[in-house]
């Protein structure tokens, strides 16, 4: 049970490079987005990138990935309150609301907020609202679906079985994009309770994150992050030590990180047994 939990916070860490994905050869297209670095370029790009699905994850992943997701959230916020009833709006207002508060963020550890993180703070219940309205309204469409099983997956009362049909969905609908497979791989590898983890979520699990890094060769550091954990829930220790050692030596950051190099430790004694 200690080694499943460890492998569960290892792999919500595990989740933090995803924005590296980018859409591949068979995905929908889109202009590429900037870097921003402040929030005057970063209104700019949620502004601009407003009626594009598929950009505007990536704008809100950037926007997470630099802890500007709360102002952000505001934002999309405004956007929304000035088109109402537009399900991809509702559905970007609450996935980055949900990016903000999650399981997975920086900006939820924070002690100290600021006012703009007090505010989007307070929008949870409200940005829950729209996302369940953006999927009632579709509930087949590729964005809306990924987004919703994202937010399930690592948001507060998360609901891992909804997650990954969510998920599993999108990628039926583009086997393709590298990130609907990581994202799925992520939801299939948390250990819902009670029931816990069968034999075939752990293997498909593994399945995804191979799929991934195949799709995009930049992610294949993560992807064996994950894979590793997925090893060490089929208690398959030899080959999760060694998706450890294969992914910090791509990524030699990661051996910096001490949630990794004690699950490597763990993972190396039961391998000896």
């Amino acid at each position: 049970m200690l080694l499943r939990k460890i492998g569960l916070m290892f792999l919500i860490a595990a989740t933090l490079v995803v924005t590296a994905v980018k859409a591949n050869a068979d995905t929908p297209k889109s202009d590429p987005v900037w870097p921003f670095q402040s929030e005057q370029k970063m209104d700019e790009a949620i502004n601009k990138y407003a009626g594009d699905p598929l950009a505007t994850y990536h704008v809100i992943m950037r926007a997470w990935e630099i802890h500007k997701a709360a102002e952000a959230t505001l934002v999309y916020r405004s956007l929304l309150m000035r088109k109402r009833d537009d399900p991809y709006l509702e559905s970007a207002y609450s996935f980055c609301q949900t990016m903000a508060y999650s399981t997975v963020s920086y900006d939820f550890s924070v002690a100290v907020s600021t006012p703009t993180d007090m505010k989007a703070r307070s929008l949870q219940m409200e940005a829950g609202y729209y996302g369940d309205k953006a999927f009632a309204a579709k509930p087949d469409d590729l964005y809306i679906l990924f987004e919703r099983g994202i937010c399930l997956e690592v948001g507060f009362g998360n609901n891992l079985v909804a997650a990954r049909s969510c998920l599993k969905k999108a990628v039926g609908l583009a086997p393709k994009w590298a990130a609907t497979h990581f994202w799925y791989a992520n939801a299939l590898t948390r250990i819902p309770e009670p029931q816990g983890n069968t034999t075939e979520d752990d293997e498909q699990a593994l399945h995804e994150y191979k799929a991934a890094a195949s799709l995009d060769p930049k992610l294949t550091a993560q992807a064996l992050l994950g894979e590793a954990c997925a090893y060490g829930l089929l208690k398959q220790y030899k080959p999760a030590v060694k998706c450890l050692d294969q992914a910090t030596a791509l990524d030699p950051s990661q051996a910096k990180r001490i949630g990794i190099m004690r699950l490597r430790k763990e993972y190396a004694e039961y391998a000896r047994e």
